[in-house]
Protein backbone atom coordinates (compact mmCIF):
# COMPACT_ATOMS: atom_id res chain seq x y z
CA UNK A 1 0.00 0.00 0.00
CA UNK A 2 1.65 3.49 -0.82
CA UNK A 3 1.33 5.77 1.61
CA UNK A 4 2.07 8.66 -0.76
CA UNK A 5 -1.73 7.39 -2.40
CA UNK A 6 -3.28 7.04 0.56
CA UNK A 7 -6.07 10.07 1.62
CA UNK A 8 -5.05 11.68 5.54
CA UNK A 9 -7.64 9.56 6.92
CA UNK A 10 -5.94 6.23 6.07
CA UNK A 11 -3.04 7.62 7.66
CA UNK A 12 -4.71 8.40 10.33
CA UNK A 13 -6.16 5.07 11.10
CA UNK A 14 -2.80 3.58 10.70
CA UNK A 15 -1.09 5.76 13.09
CA UNK A 16 -4.02 4.91 15.86
CA UNK A 17 -3.51 1.56 15.33
CA UNK A 18 0.00 0.96 14.59
CA UNK A 19 1.53 1.72 18.36
CA UNK A 20 -0.56 -0.60 20.11
CA UNK A 21 2.16 -2.93 21.54
CA UNK A 22 2.15 -4.21 25.10
CA UNK A 23 4.43 -1.78 26.50
CA UNK A 24 3.00 1.45 24.50
CA UNK A 25 -0.95 -0.37 25.78
CA UNK A 26 -0.23 -0.62 29.26
CA UNK A 27 1.72 2.81 29.81
CA UNK A 28 -1.25 4.52 27.91
CA UNK A 29 -3.85 2.63 30.01
CA UNK A 30 -2.28 2.84 33.45
CA UNK A 31 -0.51 6.01 33.27
CA UNK A 32 -2.89 8.33 30.99
CA UNK A 33 -5.64 7.18 31.85
CA UNK A 34 -5.64 5.22 35.26
CA UNK A 35 -3.18 7.07 37.32
CA UNK A 36 -4.23 10.78 35.67
CA UNK A 37 -7.71 10.28 36.11
CA UNK A 38 -7.45 9.51 39.47
CA UNK A 39 -5.70 12.74 39.74
CA UNK A 40 -8.87 14.21 37.86
CA UNK A 41 -11.36 12.06 40.16
CA UNK A 42 -10.02 12.08 43.75
CA UNK A 43 -9.63 15.84 43.76
CA UNK A 44 -12.97 16.66 44.10
CA UNK A 45 -14.04 14.16 45.91
CA UNK A 46 -11.71 14.63 48.47
CA UNK A 47 -11.54 18.69 49.10
CA UNK A 48 -15.28 19.49 47.86
CA UNK A 49 -17.99 17.32 48.38
CA UNK A 50 -20.16 20.15 46.57
CA UNK A 51 -20.97 19.59 42.86
CA UNK A 52 -18.67 16.67 42.22
CA UNK A 53 -19.75 16.52 38.51
CA UNK A 54 -19.10 20.14 37.70
CA UNK A 55 -15.25 19.50 39.58
CA UNK A 56 -14.72 16.82 37.47
CA UNK A 57 -15.68 18.17 34.51
CA UNK A 58 -13.20 21.22 35.11
CA UNK A 59 -10.46 19.22 36.20
CA UNK A 60 -11.11 16.98 33.07
CA UNK A 61 -10.90 20.22 30.92
CA UNK A 62 -7.80 20.93 32.59
CA UNK A 63 -6.25 17.34 32.22
CA UNK A 64 -7.10 17.30 28.34
CA UNK A 65 -5.47 20.73 27.71
CA UNK A 66 -2.57 19.41 29.67
CA UNK A 67 -2.16 16.54 27.40
CA UNK A 68 -3.27 17.81 24.00
CA UNK A 69 -0.78 21.23 23.82
CA UNK A 70 2.15 18.92 24.31
CA UNK A 71 1.05 16.54 22.15
CA UNK A 72 0.40 18.84 19.28
CA UNK A 73 3.48 20.46 19.74
CA UNK A 74 5.02 16.53 19.45
CA UNK A 75 2.94 16.28 15.97
CA UNK A 76 3.63 19.86 14.57
CA UNK A 77 7.64 18.94 14.76
CA UNK A 78 6.98 15.48 12.99
CA UNK A 79 5.33 17.54 10.39
CA UNK A 80 8.79 19.65 10.29
CA UNK A 81 10.24 16.03 9.73
CA UNK A 82 8.50 14.89 7.11
CA UNK A 83 6.86 11.91 9.43
CA UNK A 84 3.91 13.01 7.91
CA UNK A 85 2.65 12.64 4.79
CA UNK A 86 -0.45 14.46 3.61
CA UNK A 87 0.84 17.63 5.46
CA UNK A 88 -1.90 20.52 4.71
CA UNK A 89 -5.06 17.82 5.64
CA UNK A 90 -3.13 16.86 8.50
CA UNK A 91 -2.78 20.40 9.37
CA UNK A 92 -6.36 21.35 8.48
CA UNK A 93 -7.75 18.35 10.70
CA UNK A 94 -5.13 20.05 13.68
CA UNK A 95 -6.47 23.20 13.46
CA UNK A 96 -10.12 22.33 13.45
CA UNK A 97 -9.77 19.87 15.95
CA UNK A 98 -7.87 22.40 18.25
CA UNK A 99 -10.13 24.89 17.25
CA UNK A 100 -12.59 22.44 18.61
CA UNK A 101 -11.33 21.86 22.13
CA UNK A 102 -10.75 25.43 22.65
CA UNK A 103 -14.34 26.43 21.68
CA UNK A 104 -15.28 23.03 23.50
CA UNK A 105 -13.09 23.89 27.07
CA UNK A 106 -14.86 26.79 28.33
CA UNK A 107 -18.25 24.87 28.38
CA UNK A 108 -16.42 22.12 29.87
CA UNK A 109 -15.46 24.45 32.34
CA UNK A 110 -18.68 25.24 33.49
CA UNK A 111 -19.30 21.82 34.48
CA UNK A 112 -20.62 20.49 31.22
CA UNK A 113 -19.49 16.68 31.45
CA UNK A 114 -19.94 15.95 28.09
CA UNK A 115 -17.90 18.86 26.94
CA UNK A 116 -15.01 17.49 28.71
CA UNK A 117 -15.30 14.02 28.00
CA UNK A 118 -15.36 15.35 24.29
CA UNK A 119 -12.55 17.19 24.85
CA UNK A 120 -10.72 14.21 27.11
CA UNK A 121 -10.90 12.08 23.24
CA UNK A 122 -9.48 14.44 21.59
CA UNK A 123 -6.55 15.00 23.72
CA UNK A 124 -6.45 10.86 24.28
CA UNK A 125 -5.98 10.78 20.29
CA UNK A 126 -3.32 13.35 19.70
CA UNK A 127 -1.41 11.88 22.30
CA UNK A 128 -1.46 7.99 20.64
CA UNK A 129 -0.95 9.19 17.26
CA UNK A 130 1.92 12.04 18.40
CA UNK A 131 3.53 9.17 20.78
CA UNK A 132 3.30 6.23 18.14
CA UNK A 133 6.90 6.66 17.17
CA UNK A 134 8.31 6.46 21.06
CA UNK A 135 11.24 4.15 20.88
CA UNK A 136 10.75 3.83 25.04
CA UNK A 137 7.24 2.54 24.47
CA UNK A 138 7.69 -0.05 22.13
CA UNK A 139 9.24 -3.53 23.57
CA UNK A 140 11.25 -4.23 19.82
CA UNK A 141 12.49 -0.65 19.83
CA UNK A 142 13.28 -0.51 23.20
CA UNK A 143 15.21 -3.72 23.11
CA UNK A 144 16.95 -2.83 20.09
CA UNK A 145 18.08 0.32 21.44
CA UNK A 146 19.62 -1.60 24.43
CA UNK A 147 20.95 -4.31 22.15
CA UNK A 148 22.60 -1.61 19.96
CA UNK A 149 24.15 0.08 23.00
CA UNK A 150 25.80 -2.82 24.60
CA UNK A 151 27.30 -3.73 21.43
CA UNK A 152 28.30 -0.59 20.89
CA UNK A 153 29.76 -0.23 24.79
CA UNK A 154 33.50 -0.12 24.67
CA UNK A 155 34.10 0.93 21.06
CA UNK A 156 35.60 3.91 22.31
CA UNK A 157 37.83 2.80 25.39
CA UNK A 158 41.80 2.82 25.21
CA UNK A 159 43.21 -0.20 24.09
CA UNK A 160 45.51 -1.68 26.82
CA UNK A 161 49.12 -2.87 26.25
Amino acid sequence: MDIERDNIFKELFRMLIQPWSIAFTLYFLFVIVVINGLGVLLCPIIYNKDAILSNISQNLAIYSLALFAPSLIILILQLVKDQIHHKPSFTIISVVLFGAQIYIIPAAYQGKILYAVLCTIIAWFYWIIANRDEEYLNDESFDNLIKNGTEQHGNHWPEQD
